[in-house]
């Protein structure tokens, strides 16, 4: 998986269950813990969403996204996944040579 790092926009999918089953997108909302660290920005056709992790999340910040869905009949499905907010890997794009001695 990809990190979760402060000002990422990770993506996240469902898979509905079964795959024959009638899917009405009005029917299906995505949630998140933490509205502020990490806002949810879902599609059109509810079967994704974006996740817009602020800049200013910290390290160590947990939220969960959660899907939930109506069924006609009034019975509910979900689903969710917690992640957390980690340090980005900063690579080694150059350096200067300087002499020392």
């Amino acid at each position: 998986m990809t990190p979760i790092t402060p000002g990422s926009t990770p993506q996240y999918a469902i898979t509905i269950e079964p795959t024959d089953a009638t899917f009405v997108a009005a029917s299906s909302v995505w949630t998140t813990s933490d509205a502020t660290n990490a806002p949810v920005s879902p599609s059109d056709d509810g079967k994704s969403v974006i996740v817009d992790v602020s800049k200013d999340a910290s390290v160590g910040t947990t939220f969960a996204v959660t899907w939930t869905y109506t069924n006609a009949d009034g019975t509910i499905a979900t689903a969710s996944v917690t992640e957390t907010v980690v340090a980005p890997v900063v690579d080694v794009t150059g350096g200067v040579v300087a002499q020392v001695a």
